[in-house]
This record gives C-alpha cells, sequence and structure tokens, in this order.
C-alpha cells in the first residue's frame, strides 16, 4: 500500500460477513445478504443456520494518529470550486465524459445509453505519490470490480451499521432548492458553447420572463455527474468493494488493499478518479499530489499541475490537530448529509452554494459481554418481528426474509452501537474547508459534483421527462482524458 499511511480506522480490511473466525469487527466491513446469520428456520422456506453462528468479540479501535511533520503552515483562502457561490465564474473548464458501460445505479430508472462500451483506451499504468519521499500508492486496474449498487439513500441511512460499513465512501442524495423568488423552467446542453460553459438553466425570477443562467463547470464534471443524477442512487464511491474474482480480492485485501467500486456513471471517467481521491484525502500524504497516467498527470479541462508542497502543509495541519489522540472515529461518508444547496441566477450566471460534509461515526464502546448479548437480542427481537410479519402474509419467498430479517437486525444494532458524531463532523468539514480543501483540484470537483447532484435531482423532480431528454442529449459527448479507474489500492 505503500509508505506514510497516516490513518488507519478507515483503511482496514472489509469482512465479507459480519463475523469471521468468531470475530466481530465492529466498523470496516461489507455487509451482504445473511450477514447477521440466516433468517429463523422456524419459518417456512427460510434457510436455516442463524444459531449455529459462532460467539463474537470487539477488537480495540485505539490507534493515533501518527505526526510525521511538526510545520504545518496555515494555507491560503479557500478556492472556489468550480461552480460559484457568488455568481463570479471560477476557473473554467474541462472536457467530456467517457460513458459509463452500465448506466444507472441501485433501483429506479436508468439513465439514457451513455454511448459505446468497452475498456477505455487509457495509459497502462495510473500512480499516485509517486515522486513523493513516502512512495506512491499502487493503483490497479487488473481486477475487474463489480458496479457499485446501493439502493438506500444517505438520508434515510445514515444511522444505519450495514449502510455506513458498506458504502464509508462518497455519497450524494440532496434535492437543491432554488433561492426565494427563484424557480426553474428547463435545461439545455449548448453544444456550440466552449468546454466550461455548455450547461444552460432556464429560470424565473420573481415571475419575471425566463431567462438563461449558465453554470460554470466542465464537461468532464458536468456529464457524468448529471448521469449519476438520473439515478435513484445516492452512493458513488467506495474503498469496500468488491471484484468478480473473489479469491483474487480477498488476497488484495488479506495484504491490507481496498477494493474500489464506483457507481456506473462515474466509472473510467477523471471524475471517478477525484472521487476516490476524495475518499482517502486526509488518510493519505500521497493526497497532497494528483493521479498520474504512464507518468503525466492526468487533467480535465481547466485544471493545473497541483502545488504539491502547498498541499502537504495542508495534510500536516490535519494531522498534527489530532497527533496526540487519533481521528475519533472509525469511518465517514462524505457527502451532503444534512447539507444544503441552494441555487440562483447572478448576472447571467447559475451560482451554487453548498459544501461537502464529511459524515463521521463510531461505535459505541461496549465490553465483550456486552456486545454478545446485544447481538443475541438483535436477532432475538428480528425473529419475533418476522414471525409475526409471515404470519400476516409478508415476505412469500425466503430471499425477501432474509433480506427484511438483515434489515430487522441492523435497525436493532445501529440504535445499539452506532454513535454519530456531528460536532465533530462539522469541525472536521470546516477545517478541510479552510485549508483549501487540502488539495483544491479535488476538492472542487467533489464540491462541484455535490452541487450539481443536487441541481440536477431538483430538475428531475420538477419535470422528469423533460430532465430525461436533457440527459439524452449527451449522450454522444465524449470526455476526456481517457482512462480506466482503479479497483485496487495497495
Amino acid at each position: 500500500m505503500g509508505k506514510g499511511a497516516w490513518v488507519v480506522m478507515k483503511l482496514r480490511p472489509p469482512i465479507r460477513g459480519l463475523l469471521r473466525s468468531g470475530v466481530l469487527l465492529l466498523g470496516l466491513f461489507l455487509l451482504p445478504s445473511g450477514a447477521y446469520g440466516l433468517a429463523p428456520s422456524l419459518l417456512p422456506q427460510v434457510r436455516v443456520g442463524a444459531e449455529s453462528v459462532p460467539e463474537a468479540r470487539v477488537v480495540p479501535t485505539d490507534e493515533p494518529v501518527g505526526a510525521r511533520d511538526r510545520d504545518g503552515d496555515r494555507a491560503p483562502p479557500l478556492a472556489m470550486a468550480p461552480v460559484s457561490q457568488d455568481g463570479a465564474p471560477p476557473a473554467p473548464g474541462a472536457p467530456p465524459v467517457p460513458p459509463s458501460d452500465a448506466p444507472g445505479g441501485g433501483g429506479g430508472a436508468a439513465p439514457p445509453p451513455a454511448g459505446p462500451s468497452g475498456p477505455p483506451k487509457g495509459p497502462r499504468s495510473i500512480t499516485l505519490g509517486d515522486s513523493l519521499p513516502e512512495g506512491g500508492l499502487r493503483l490497479g486496474t487488473g481486477l475487474a470490480a463489480k458496479p457499485l449498487r446501493q439502493g438506500s439513500t444517505l438520508a434515510r441511512s445514515a444511522r444505519s451499521f450495514r449502510y455506513l460499513s458498506r458504502v464509508g465512501g462518497v455519497a450524494f442524495g440532496a434535492v437543491a432548492t432554488p433561492k426565494p423568488g427563484v424557480s426553474m423552467v428547463g435545461l439545455r446542453y449548448d453544444a456550440a458553447a466552449v468546454d466550461g460553459r455548455r450547461l444552460v438553466a432556464s429560470v424565473r425570477v420573481a415571475g419575471s420572463k425566463p431567462r438563461d443562467a449558465r453554470a460554470t463547470v466542465p464537461d468532464w464534471i458536468l456529464v457524468p455527474t448529471a448521469r449519476f443524477a438520473a439515478t435513484d442512487q445516492d452512493a458513488a464511491f467506495t474503498l469496500f468493494g468488491e471484484v468478480l474474482d473473489a479469491v483474487r480480492g480477498e488476497q488484495v485485501t488479506e495484504a491490507g488493499g481496498r477494493l474500489l467500486n464506483y457507481h456506473d456513471a462515474f466509472k473510467n471517467t477523471l471524475l471517478g478518479l477525484r472521487l476516490f481521491q476524495s475518499d482517502v484525502l486526509i488518510l493519505y500524504p500521497q493526497s497532497a499530489d494528483l493521479p498520474k497516467g504512464d507518468g503525466r498527470y492526468l487533467l480535465g479541462h481547466g485544471e493545473l499541475a497541483p502545488d504539491v508542497i502547498a498541499n502537504r502543509s495542508r495534510i500536516r495541519s490535519i494531522q498534527q490537530e489530532f497527533a496526540t489522540t487519533g481521528f475519533p472515529f472509525r469511518s465517514y461518508v462524505i457527502g451532503d448529509y444534512q447539507q444544503k444547496v441552494v441555487f440562483a441566477e447572478v448576472n447571467g450566471d447559475l451560482a451554487l452554494t453548498g459544501s461537502p460534509y464529511w459524515h463521521c461515526w463510531r461505535v459505541r464502546d461496549l465490553g465483550e459481554l456486552e456486545l454478545d448479548q446485544a447481538l443475541k437480542q438483535a436477532r432475538d427481537k428480528a425473529k419475533r418481528k418476522l414471525l409475526g410479519e409471515v404470519n400476516q402474509g409478508k415476505y412469500p419467498s425466503s430471499d425477501e426474509r432474509q433480506q427484511r430479517y438483515d434489515e430487522l437486525v441492523d435497525d436493532d444494532l445501529s440504535q445499539r452501537l452506532v454513535v454519530m458524531m456531528p460536532e465533530f463532523s462539522r469541525k472536521l468539514s470546516d477545517r478541510i474547508r479552510q485549508l483549501a480543501g487540502v488539495n483544491p483540484a479535488v476538492y472542487d470537483a467533489l464540491t462541484s459534483t455535490m452541487r450539481l447532484a443536487a441541481f440536477f435531482r431538483h430538475a428531475k423532480k420538477k419535470d422528469p421527462a423533460g430532465y430525461a431528454t436533457f440527459v439524452q442529449s449527451m449522450q454522444g459527448v465524449a470526455v476526456g482524458p481517457e482512462l480506466q479507474t482503479p479497483t485496487t489500492l495497495q
């Protein structure tokens, strides 16, 4: 995985089930169907096995953050994200986005076809931070990853043990609201305009006639985000992914590596690469750099090579604040949880506001016996509840019962185990923003994606057919640079 991983709490290997070798790892693991044990055999057609699940114990979590350098300077003021907060256009630009090979996400209607599929003709290797003293992170594309499928929403599942552990990355689910007096009429993609000024919203202000408001956003962010918002899935990226070759995937995680999964709209796009890096932004010193393909920076239209020295100083500043105690969270989801995205028209520009939020959580401190008891009580409660529902004619198939059983156990365990950290989350999110997003290029892409996704969801809610037509109008847009998003981090 390379030297210099400052934070390890978020990066423990995910476990394919809740229990493994009799150990319950409370935190970072995948929880598939049946993760909490199989649904009780006392129900007709339901699989047997709940009572044979081994006992569990807690793995300690007190790993401090190591302080390497002590001279972190204060960063310059925050650079504006590509979508301006005050209507003044920030740095324009970026190229078109390669079509995803499987449009849509979990649940809901998929967006129109994105264009021809197949592996992109990208660089043979992608590296991050290979010129830094710590050495580079190894980003591999050799293992075919499964698409990220997560039907539940961030707003509905922000306290769900299973959801937080499965997504544990980047998710956007907010719907933007207009500034008072502003209403949206429609959207269009102006292919004749320069890249970075092609998104046009028709809006009314204080009951006036419709007028155009242009957004300053490059195609490499615009196009995949529009496709993402066309689906009903919030999850955009996760480090806790799965690959088609389960055996080789297990070898990667056993060695301390990560498996990277993307929403279909972000797969094989530069924006997908930026979202991946946003998830590890405060975890690795290599995040001060930007990824390179075959030794050259992979940049979108309007981007510049990073100021690695300044970015390293910002990362050190974050690190130093927690050098003694370590990060108190077990994990986080980056996105728009409980955040407000507002749009307005300002002198002919579309202005969007709203900043990314690091939604941090931890596991309640429980002793071994308390944890065993909590798990047993959650299972027993789920059995009783499920039996009553089945007797009412619900959940006729064993798969439906298994899913419901998992949900019931998760609901109970989440209340007992998951501790939200709103004060720390606000402090961390604000500090990252104050430090120019730590790595401005990454933070700007993250911010623009969050704002645009919320704005597009507003448009889709207001006029579903019109939004589908808008997304379809960008079907032939080819966005570069061509690349294959990494599926492993080692």
